[in-house]
């Protein structure tokens, strides 16, 4: 089963090479100046993706995926001005950057959701403290701080 990790990366890397091949017919039409902006922010979709496998921490993955969605929300208005200026079709491009941007803004959510639980103490639970670890009992769980 593949993951959503390997999805978003060849998704985007996909994507990445559609967008070269789309601009690349801009070029010949003599639509540089879009054709660069759309092979900028396209691309960087996929190389945020990729940067993001090396994220030093839980917080430097969010970003670089954030970064990565915002360039796809800047390529979705390259696409789009190319749809109303008459260009070449941008649908399937654009169908692509849908799953993308839908992968990449659940998993961010989904990041920020597990990064960030806060624990709610109360009578039921119990907090024990010894030199070197604390220990949280939870209904459910018991948490020390090697796990946190």
């Amino acid at each position: 089963m593949e993951t959503k990790k390997q999805k978003i990366s060849e998704l985007s890397f996909n994507f990445a090479v559609e967008i070269i091949s789309y601009c690349e017919t801009l070029e010949k039409e003599n639509k540089q100046i879009i054709a660069q902006q759309l092979l900028v922010s396209g691309t960087l979709i996929g190389a945020n993706v990729s940067k993001s496998k090396k994220a030093k921490n839980r917080q430097d993955l969010i970003d670089t995926l954030k970064m990565a969605e915002k360039k796809a929300e800047e390529t979705k208005y390259w696409l789009k001005l190319c749809e109303q200026s008459n260009y070449p079709s941008t649908e399937s491009l654009q169908a692509n950057l849908l799953k993308i941007k839908k992968i990449l803004s659940k998993s961010i959510d989904e990041l920020i959701r597990t990064t960030h639980k806060p624990v709610k103490i109360t009578a039921n639970h119990s907090i024990k403290q010894s030199k070197q670890q604390l220990i949280i009992t939870l209904p459910n769980h018991t948490l020390n701080t090697k796990s946190l």
